[in-house]
């Protein structure tokens, strides 16, 4: 891996171009303990160099990484990364908007991806592993009732998020 010239440009050259499932744990634990994994690695490798300026410079806006508690000592938010599942096989009729929009308007609901592949027209499968979801849900809120609520309001409306014509004469909609 080449380092670019400075911390600032390592972590925006990184951090947006990785997938969404990949970035998903680095937001949510910046949301919940203000930092992440990533960040606190590259921290920790940048703090471990000689001072070279022209190799990289300080970092620039994010902590150092010696100023960082070994362990968190405190939440600023509970949160939760939900991969959305898939009942039926069979032809995408249409995505839901009335259930997607009450499931998106949830307090600690942050996003809400149902990914391409999943909309109209597209072929849905079975979920039968994390790699076959349709999508993810990533919640985070200060208070851990309120994720857990949106989380089982999410659980129990994710079936409805698509319309369905099933493979083998089955009805339209999800169970």
């Amino acid at each position: 891996m080449c380092f670019i010239s400075s911390h600032l440009s390592l972590h925006s050259s990184i951090r947006p171009s990785l997938p969404p499932p990949l970035s998903l744990p680095c937001r949510l634990t910046d949301a919940c303990l203000g930092h992440n994994s990533v960040d606190l690695t590259l921290d920790a490798f940048i703090s471990s160099l000689p001072p070279s300026p022209s190799l990289l410079p300080p970092p620039v806006s994010s902590p150092s990484f010696a100023s960082l508690p070994s362990f968190p000592s405190s939440l600023r938010a509970h949160g939760r990364v939900v991969h959305l599942v898939c009942f039926q096989q069979g032809e995408v009729v249409r995505q839901d908007k009335v259930v997607f929009d009450l499931l998106q308007s949830l307090p600690s609901v942050r996003e809400l991806v149902i990914y391409e592949e999943w909309k109209e027209g597209g072929r849905a499968r079975k979920t039968v592993d994390i790699r076959s979801d349709m999508g993810y849900a990533l919640l985070w809120h200060e208070e851990k009732d309120v994720v857990e609520k949106d989380y089982q309001t999410l659980l129990g409306l994710q079936g409805k998020l698509l319309v369905i014509k099933e493979e083998e004469g089955g009805e339209e909609g999800e169970e």
